[in-house]
């Protein structure tokens, strides 16, 4: 009987462990949440009342931005910056989805970076351009934030540039928040470099080449049409980015509201 009672007792300080750790948890986040609403600059975007997620508008570099928020079994960081590159850029980390996209196909670039090659699967059009924006510096700059936040993904389309994290929710820890914040502010300021006299290649000649303007690729379905002006889309692109990719189009995207982020 005292070995059962001593497993109880156990199970109850764990349990009482537990409880206490995620009601401190809630705590910070809802402190660390009504602290970034209240910085100049910054908008709390409305979810639907069952939504678990918390968004806000704000700018980064010159450009609107929206930061997700989502705890839970979906938890994740997300920052979208709407921002047309001159290319596409995509990075996965290397792992078990990361190998299997290479089986079944996926582009991987080497950059000749031997770190940077083993923590990303590399992708995307034109590969100079990609070349050109992994210069040593953005290379230094990514591996750092994988470093700090693993499973780091970065996806760079003619809609904008994304950097999230998945499986984690950085809202309780404000340190690691605003951490993970200037390091997104700085890797598109260093894409934002490449644009000038560098190689660029437009949504239009993506378009003219019969390629979804979001991913840059042709294979697969492209039946779904932007309702203002007509271009195609994947389907699953459509419903990733939620608007037009077209630069001045505006079909689908809500209004741009003026906002600067006191960082």
């Amino acid at each position: 009987m005292e070995a059962v009672a001593v497993v109880v007792v156990g199970f109850a300080l764990v349990f009482l462990w537990v409880v206490l750790y995620a009601y401190e948890q809630s705590q910070r986040r809802a402190a660390n949440l009504e602290e970034l609403a209240s910085r100049p600059g910054v908008e709390r975007v409305p979810q639907g009342f069952f939504s678990g997620k918390k968004v806000f508008a704000f700018e980064v570099e010159g450009e609107r931005a929206t930061l997700e928020f989502e705890a839970g079994d979906n938890a994740h960081t997300n920052l979208q910056v709407e921002w047309s590159p001159p290319g596409s850029l995509r990075l996965d980390p290397e792992g078990l989805m990361g190998s299997l996209r290479k089986v079944f196909g996926a582009q991987d670039i080497q950059v000749g970076d031997p770190p940077m090659d083993d923590a990303f699967v590399i992708q995307g059009d034109p590969e100079a351009w990609v070349r050109e924006v992994l210069d040593a510096e953005t290379r230094a700059l990514l591996l750092g934030l994988q470093r700090e936040f693993s499973r780091l993904k970065v996806d760079v389309n003619p809609a904008g540039v994304f950097v999230g994290m998945r499986g984690r929710d950085l809202s309780p820890d404000r340190e690691r928040l605003n951490g993970f914040l200037e390091g997104a502010r700085r890797l598109v300021r260093r894409l934002q470099a490449t644009v000038g006299e560098r190689v660029q290649v437009s949504v239009q000649e993506v378009i003219r080449a019969g390629k979804c303007p979001v991913c840059s690729d042709a294979a697969g379905d492209l039946s779904q049409r932007c309702p203002s002006c007509e271009t195609a889309y994947h389907p699953e692109c459509w419903d990733y980015l939620g608007r037009c990719a077209i630069l001045g189009c505006g079909g689908g995207r809500p209004a741009r509201r003026e906002r600067q982020l006191d960082w």
